[in-house]
């Protein structure tokens, strides 16, 4: 294999680390004392110009005046919210109300519940796109942030556990990865550090966002969404996510139904305010396109695709691990017993990937075996032929794709890769459809990605238009047991970001929003994800 390669084969392992201590690192958190409730992921969309969603994208957006000391700027258009900058909402009894945003409360405990929902979103990016850690540990540096000594030593001590390296001894760990201690520690720390800053980015939107889904839910009770998000809710619990919910949910069911119907009302409304935003038109794509015609460029790059045969090495939010899996559905399985049989779950799952790729190799028809038998579930609805579409070889990025591009190597455009390859999906079998030299990204490629982008612009800036009218016109008043409680001191803002997400997270992802999958989808099963190198194009 060539030196490139070989780079290649060394990054991979060396972020694979990250996936794995993104949930190991857990039991090292500096979270607060108290272990908030996941809840209903409603609040993903109600951004504005002050805000910035916590839930999904990247937390380091718009984060700027998110270090502590200075009023955060996601309120600095609610000026009788001031006494808010410097407090740690998360310490504050869960009985309180915060505020009032036209008569609703918000409380200290739907406030814990949303964060712990945006600490599990954190989680899962960094797990699965670590190359976002670097706009976090560059908008950490920005906002002056650093780890605490505390924090890197729980940090470091909890890395070297064995339940951090899979039960296996740091030595051994650091050999299969070809890494040196100083640089595993690194990663780690750097890992930790991107964690802080998330979770400080976090404490300072939420607030803003819970206001933002109160003003949209009377706006939405206005229209008269009620009763078609009423009826939405009748074919929602009937879905087995649902019930399961309901059996462990500590809200009665009634809650949960006026909670649903109101993720619901509030998606509805978002929908018919986006509906205002006008269409791109092929003008304007046109422009789009010739203005930006310089940078449309790729270099050296192939196009792959590829049957997945399911095997999750680790836990990455809501998608689970086989030893997980077998844990929660034999947990009289232990130590070696556990181990035998994730061996043998993987072993029967490499030997379905096997004989896939001896089809393939022996002629049969390849789009076809990935839509009869790829695991990808979406892509054999789809009946994509398992399209990974391109990777453009100079910026292959996580631990996946390069993974996946140090197998494809040379092997010339119509053949299949000749081996298996396992990432932290599973096993996939690879057919290179075809390779180009350096150029120019034509229109017709980039038309519909162009037109998503515009219309999606669009669509924010209808959005953020009438936010930024309601939120004027709303009536948002701090209450007198907040501010009593602040002026106490007691809840001041210190070091209180986590360096990692607190121990919940690895286990906690069965939400209200798993049961309103069209609110906001929760991946549960391994084959879902398995387009992960495609999204890090």
């Amino acid at each position: 294999m060539n030196s490139a390669s070989n780079r290649s084969k060394r990054n991979s392992n060396n972020l694979n680390v990250l996936l794995a201590l993104t949930l190991s690192l857990a039991i090292a958190g500096c979270q607060s004392e108290k272990k908030p409730e996941t809840s209903s992921d409603t609040t993903d969309k109600t951004s504005s110009p002050q805000t910035g969603s916590t839930q999904g994208g990247n937390p380091g957006d718009n984060a700027k005046s998110a270090a502590s000391g200075s009023l955060p700027a996601v309120l600095s258009d609610l000026p009788q919210l001031k006494p808010v900058a410097g407090v740690n909402l998360v310490k504050l009894p869960d009985t309180m109300i915060i505020c009032t945003v036209n008569g609703s409360p918000v409380t200290v405990s739907r406030f814990k519940k949303e964060y712990q929902a945006a600490i599990i979103s954190l989680q899962s990016m960094i797990a699965m796109q670590p190359e976002k850690m670097g706009s976090l540990l560059a908008q950490a540096k920005q906002m002056g942030l650093t780890l605490t000594p505390e924090e890197k030593k729980k940090m470091i001590e909890s890395a070297h556990s064995a339940q951090a390296l899979d039960g296996k001894p740091l030595a051994a760990f650091l050999k299969e990865r070809n890494m040196t201690e100083a640089q595993f520690n690194q990663q780690v720390l750097e890992l930790g550090l991107a964690f802080k800053c998330g979770t400080k980015v976090i404490e300072s939107q939420l607030l803003s966002e819970l206001i933002n889904r109160e003003i949209v839910l009377k706006e939405a009770h206005k229209a008269g969404f009620y009763q078609k998000a009423a009826n939405s809710f009748v074919q929602i619990k009937e879905t087995k996510r649902f019930k399961q919910y309901v059996n462990n949910a500590s809200e009665t069911p009634d809650q949960i139904r006026e909670e649903i119907i109101s993720s619901q009302m509030i998606k509805m409304m978002l929908e018919s305010i986006a509906k205002a935003a006008p269409a791109a038109s092929e003008k304007v794509v046109k422009e789009e396109f010739e203005a930006n015609k310089g940078r449309l460029k790729h270099g050296e790059r192939v196009r792959l695709s590829h049957i997945v045969v399911a095997a999750p090495a680790v836990d990455a939010g809501p998608l689970k691990s086989v030893r997980t899996q077998l844990q929660e559905q034999k947990p009289e399985l232990k130590g070696a017993d556990l181990d035998n049989e994730v061996k043998v779950i993987k072993q029967a799952q490499y030997n379905k990937a096997k004989d896939y790729l001896a089809q393939a190799l022996k002629g049969a028809d390849f789009k076809t075996l990935a839509d009869n038998y790829t695991e990808d579930e979406p892509a054999r609805l789809a009946k994509s032929g398992g399209d990974l579409g391109y990777m453009d070889l100079a910026t292959v990025n996580g631990p996946d794709q390069l993974k996946i591009m140090a197998a494809v190597g040379k092997v010339k455009a119509g053949q299949v890769v000749p081996e298996v390859v396992e990432t932290n999906f599973g096993y996939h079998v690879i057919k290179v459809t075809e390779r180009q030299t350096a150029g120019d990204i034509p229109l017709a490629e980039v038309k519909k990605p162009l037109e998503e982008m515009i219309s999606a612009k669009n669509k924010e800036k209808a959005e953020i238009d009438w936010m930024t009218q309601h939120r004027k016109n709303a009536d948002i008043q701090l209450t007198d047991e907040f501010k009593k409680a602040v002026a106490t001191g007691a809840f001041s803002l210190t070091e209180t970001a986590s360096a990692t997400p607190s121990a919940t997270t690895k286990s906690d992802t069965t939400t209200k929003s798993d049961a309103t999958a069209k609110t906001a989808p929760v991946t549960s099963t391994a084959a879902s994800s398995v387009k992960t190198p495609k999204a890090q194009n």
